[in-house]
């Protein structure tokens, strides 16, 4: 049998296949360690970029390529690049639009390349079928079609452990965020309950009972009664603008001011008028706060009140006949100085009842779209005020619970009910 010859030029060219593939394997390993390292280490994004652009631009000679990754709202930009820069701009507006039908390496399409001119060979790196990043990479530099297979797999595998190394940061930093705002809410909590009364008075000729159910974990809507001498108690009922932990801070300092008033003993018009002032000065008027003041002397049974741009709380007389609150003036923050206020005044009769609340109940809503209106609270408050306030409220709760159907109230919904009894 006659032995089968090589060429010497064959085996030259085979030769030199051979070790390119051995170089190009060598390089993928000590790519893949380094960015496997720089994870493990946790290296700044901008590093573990620095290692992939340098193995691309410099270790494999790739004069034009160009990486997506994804932000936290899953948007698209540009992470690394070679050094063409001028239509970054374009290719982060197109990518979403345009690569979001590759799902595996393949040549770009024609009209694609009308956007992406430089690049021919599109890289893709799915998770349960969504785009997380994609690299374009243009001329491969090896000419070889065996050796440009082996490249394009090199560049899949450093590509995915880039991408899957950002997923990861963004998990962490998600977490990270979301461990943050569990410390606040967890402060805002706290502040919430220092807000909220521990007692409020329970006497046979003043009573007084609360419902207070925010929407997320903190709220934004404010109850108070405070007793200032021995017949005469200040209360109140709040809503400022906004929700969650940011309102319930606004009203925490909103509280903690009213408190400092109350306690200096000044008539309601001053305080009114000084609150409006501190609560303006801290917000420059991009925060507000509506809010119902009234101080009663449980002797006489008269009410003097102010309504700050609250929606209207009324009494209930023992006849049956329905009085709304709405001498008052503009909510607290927009203006420093109030340009109208009006003191009202009224009396609440023995055997009375008092309701505020906050438009959380008047806007409650049933499965055909019907709020629970002011129109609906005074038939409730027509049919059940001779109850004390505790039990009334329990009742006016199932009310409204019944009224949505048992759905979650969609804002935070805070009534204050108070009932005046003989002295």
């Amino acid at each position: 049998m006659i032995a089968e010859t090589l060429h010497p030029k064959s085996l030259e060219l085979e030769v030199q296949d051979l070790r390119s593939k051995l170089h190009l394997e060598q390089l993928k390993v000590a790519t893949m360690l380094n960015l496997t390292q720089s994870f493990n280490l946790n290296f700044s994004s901008n590093a573990i970029l620095e290692i992939y652009r340098s193995a691309i631009s410099e270790e494999l000679r790739i004069p034009d390529f160009l990486l997506y990754l994804t932000d936290e709202q899953n948007q698209f930009y540009v992470a690394t690049q070679s050094q063409y820069h001028e239509t970054t701009q374009i290719y982060e507006q197109s990518a979403a639009e345009l690569l979001q039908d590759y799902t595996k390496t393949t040549p770009l399409a024609a009209e694609h390349k009308l956007v992406f001119k430089r690049f021919n060979t599109v890289i893709p790196v799915l998770h349960k079928n969504q785009l997380l990043g994609c690299l374009l990479v243009g001329k491969l530099p090896w000419a070889q079609d065996a050796l440009i297979g082996d490249m394009l797999v090199y560049l899949q595998s450093i590509t995915n452990i880039v991408v899957m190394g950002n997923e990861n940061k963004k998990l962490f930093k998600t977490k990270l965020t979301q461990e943050t705002l569990e410390k606040e809410l967890k402060v805002a909590r706290a502040v919430q309950d220092l807000l909220v009364p521990k007692e409020l008075p329970d006497t046979n000729y003043f009573k007084a009972s609360a419902i207070y159910m925010p929407n997320s974990a903190v709220g934004g809507d404010y109850f108070d009664c405070q007793q200032l001498n021995e017949h005469e108690w200040i209360f109140c009922i709040a809503d400022v603008v906004g929700k969650g932990v940011p309102a319930a801070l606004f009203m925490a300092n909103v509280q903690a001011n009213m408190r400092l008033l109350i306690d200096n003993h000044i008539s309601l018009k001053n305080l009114v008028e000084q609150l409006a002032e501190k609560v303006y000065k801290n917000t420059q008027g991009e925060k507000y706060v509506t809010m119902f003041l009234g101080k009663i002397n449980t002797q006489s049974g008269v009410l003097e009140y102010v309504n700050a741009g609250h929606v209207q709380p009324f009494i209930c007389k023992s006849n049956g006949e329905i009085e709304r609150l709405v001498c008052g003036t503009i909510p607290l923050g927009i203006e420093a100085k109030l340009p109208f206020l009006n003191i009202g005044k009224t009396q609440l009769a023995t055997g009375s009842l008092f309701l505020g609340f906050t438009d959380g109940v008047s806007e409650i809503m049933d499965f055909r779209g019907n709020m629970y209106d002011t129109e609906v609270l005074e038939q409730f408050v027509k049919q059940y005020y001779s109850l004390e306030p505790r039990p009334f409220n329990e009742a006016l709760l199932g009310s409204m619970k019944k009224f949505s159907a048992q759905n979650e109230f969609q804002d935070d919904v805070t009534v204050l009910t108070l009932r005046r009894g003989a002295v």
